[in-house]
């Protein structure tokens, strides 16, 4: 006797894997029907277009996807580098001779310029791998 269906599994991350399972809930299918519909019906540049569960409209430039990575990465850097600073600097503003206002300025200066270089350069990496 032939078998007519065949499992099919894949190891993906946990952010993936709910992304997946969402997109099937507001599609009002099991993830076995919509994975099958997925692999039947879009194309591969389409499903290039899905970033985290959200497609992104075929006529958004990739310029502006782009810019938005950017724009994200750089912000998540520079918070993160205003975190890290502020913190050091907190631990250390008396040997430093600091006010709070000194470290609140140093902290938010140095992860705006963080923010702004990691930006650029997520951005000029982009730029060149799709060219």
């Amino acid at each position: 006797m032939e078998r007519l269906t065949e499992v099919v599994s894949a190891r993906v991350t946990a952010e993936v894997a709910q992304a997946l399972k969402g997109l099937a809930e507001t599609n009002n299918l099991t993830l076995s029907k919509y994975l099958a519909h997925i692999a039947t019906t879009v194309t591969p540049e389409e499903s290039l277009r899905y970033v985290r569960g959200v497609k992104v409209p075929p006529d958004v430039d990739d310029k502006i996807v782009e810019l938005a990575a950017s724009i994200g990465g750089g912000s998540i850097i520079g918070s993160g580098t205003y975190k890290l600073l502020k913190g050091w600097l907190e631990n250390r503003k008396k040997s430093l001779n600091m006010t709070d206002g000194d470290v609140e300025g140093i902290s938010t200066i140095l992860a705006l310029a963080a923010t702004i270089v990691s930006g650029l350069g997520i951005y000029k990496v982009l730029t060149q791998q799709s060219k």
